[in-house]
């Protein structure tokens, strides 16, 4: 679990139930016959694993057998909070489904207790730490192709619950830029990463600079290295470059939705500086028709359909040469892997 590096998995035994007052209170004291059984019941837990990050509902499970009288139950707490009896068992496993959305974010202590038929019973404890799945938007663009566009994707993706932002403008330093999200991110978490800047391919990967000036580039596979690092579940990744096959490529695996703008061989294009956008075509389509309300696999679809269409491309400006030019369609790519429904 990483969220702002604070909270830490901490692994710990409490006694919830310190005295046989508090089991006669709680109206579960039971005498043991006299001569009859004193041995407690073996228990372990099974889930969740111990210091897992949760939310939304989940499943405690335990394991638990006496050879003596036999169980009669498991009772299930959330730090001293009572949540369920289980006396039933299926190949001696107990469980209750629990949900946690009315925890606060931190650390939690689970508690099972378990009961034999002479009253003898065995607590364990396990900790786990309740987070609020976030919604994450990473930008590395290049200023000189995209400014203030920017802020209107991320007003976009906004209203789609994207509540943390990340906008690296002519980033010189992509792998600490990713560390940082690393240290932030958690597995319950969606992230959404674009990225807009000049780009090429060596034949095997493509590549991407975000700020011209340096001549620091980074490759669609190394940036992969980087993603795959992150905990998060839902990973989309949306690449505006020329020659960015690749980057639809590498990213062919789950649990990935990876865009690129054109495939190996093409040029993306971009707006003329003239124009009310400044931003590349294909990435302007896309976050039209998904302002609209559409998913993104749909908003891949209708911009493709524009920058395939050469009479809708005659009139763009080829930033490389600071010409006009008669621009051809720049063929986009699309590798999905993913399970998750991005923005509906």
């Amino acid at each position: 679990m990483k969220r702002n590096n604070v909270l830490k998995i901490i692994f710990f035994i409490a006694l919830l139930l310190p005295t046989i007052t508090t089991l006669n209170g709680l109206g579960w004291w039971w005498d043991p016959p006299g001569g009859g059984d004193t041995t407690p019941p073996s228990l372990s837990f099974v889930s969740p694993s111990a210091g897992a990050s949760v939310s939304g509902t989940i499943t405690v499970k335990v394991i638990a057998t006496d050879s003596g009288s036999g169980m009669d139950l498991v009772s299930f707490y959330i730090d001293n909070s009572f949540i369920a009896n289980d006396y039933t068992s299926s190949n001696n496993e107990y469980s209750v489904n629990y949900n946690t959305n009315g925890l606060n974010d931190g650390s939690h202590t689970l508690k099972a207790i378990a009961f034999d038929n002479d009253g003898n019973y065995n607590l364990k404890t396990r900790s786990i730490i309740k987070v609020t799945p976030e919604k994450i938007a990473v930008f590395f663009y290049d200023s000189t192709l995209i400014d203030d566009e920017i802020l209107r994707y991320n007003s976009i993706l906004q209203d789609e619950g994207f509540t943390k932002f990340y906008n690296y403008k002519d980033c010189t330093d992509v792998q600490g830029a990713c560390q940082t999200i690393d240290s932030y991110e958690s597995a319950e978490d969606t992230i959404f990463v674009y990225i807009i800047g000049h780009g090429n391919n060596d034949g095997s990967h493509s590549y991407t600079a975000f700020d011209r000036l340096s001549q620091e580039i980074v490759y669609s596979n190394d940036f992969k290295g980087y993603m795959d690092n992150w905990e998060a579940g839902r990973k989309c990744i949306l690449v505006e470059s020329c020659h960015a096959g690749d980057w639809a490529d590498d990213f062919n695996e789950g649990p990935y939705l990876a865009m690129a703008s054109s495939d190996e061989t093409h040029t993306s294009w971009q707006y003329s500086p003239f124009s009310t956008y400044k931003s590349g075509v294909f990435t302007h389509y896309f976050f039209e028709h998904v302002e609209d309300g559409y998913s993104a696999v749909s908003s891949y679809y209708y911009a493709k359909n524009y920058v395939m269409e050469e009479e809708l491309l005659h009139s763009f400006y080829n930033p490389f040469f600071d010409e006009w030019v008669y621009c051809q369609p720049q063929y986009p790519k699309i590798r999905d892997n993913s399970a998750y429904t991005w923005f509906t």
